[in-house]
């Protein structure tokens, strides 16, 4: 394995432990797009996994209201969420002791 492999390893693992609701993909393509495109968030479509008995209506209010995201429902524990959004914001939604997980793409719109 190269250097440059094993740095690669290294710091998904650092974004595992210190963001370990978030898929590190999803983070690492978003932070990609925010230095490649700097002053323009990403788009990101997200699927957010809450805990059992978790009132996801109240869930998508929040996403809708605080982060400006379309929300929609997804199985019984989940919502899915899309809107313009950078890692920190990613991190904060995953900051509710409600979420158990946070997967998704992000790509560059400009709409």
């Amino acid at each position: 394995m190269s250097k440059i492999e094993s740095t690669y390893d290294e710091f998904v693992e650092y974004l595992k432990r210190h963001a370990a609701k978030v898929d590190p993909n999803l983070l690492l393509k978003t932070m990609y797009l925010e230095r490649k495109f700097p002053g323009f968030d990403p788009h990101v479509d997200l699927e957010i996994n809450f805990k059992q008995g978790t009132d996801l209506t109240r869930k998508q209010f929040q996403a809708q209201t605080k982060f400006g995201l379309a929300t929609g429902g997804h199985g019984k524990n989940g919502i899915i969420a899309a809107g313009r959004m950078g890692v920190k914001g990613i991190i904060e939604l995953a900051s509710s002791d409600s979420v158990e997980s946070i997967s998704g793409n992000a790509t560059a719109s400009f709409l």
